[in-house]
């Protein structure tokens, strides 16, 4: 049972390289691609490789960016917590007040109700007793 998950993590855990090779359509606009331009009608441009490692500078850039994207990112979605469970709260209020509403009236027709079995009461001991 653990070797085909071991042989699977396995075969995950390896690199993946693939190039990017760069073709040029009929009207010479660039079109990037996995596979070489021969087995395509477009011709090849040339390719395009990942560079080896990214200078100090542009690490820290991307780094501070990423910081803020994620400051950004959490402080939407608190945001949008807030207004979902805001929204969540007014549903629930209405729902609520809606039950109260509902419970009056039906509290209203029982007494109607009692009220008419006991008319009804009165005018049948009424036939009764003639």
């Amino acid at each position: 049972m653990n070797k085909p998950l071991l042989f699977v993590l396995v075969l995950v855990a390896f690199p993946v390289h693939a190039e990017i090779y760069k073709c040029m359509d009929a009207n010479g606009r660039a079109a990037y691609q996995e596979m070489p331009c021969e087995n395509t009608k477009l011709k090849q441009a040339g390719t395009v490789k990942r560079p080896a490692s990214i200078p100090d500078g542009e690490r820290e850039r991307m780094s501070a960016v990423a910081d803020k994207d994620r400051v950004n990112l959490a402080a939407t979605l608190s945001a949008r917590a807030k207004a979902i469970k805001a929204e969540q709260d007014a549903w629930n209020a209405a729902y609520e007040r809606d039950l109260r509403e509902r419970a009056v009236v039906s509290g209203e027709r029982s007494a109607e109700a009692d009220e008419r079995s006991a008319q009804a009461a009165e005018i049948n001991a009424g036939r009764l007793r003639r």
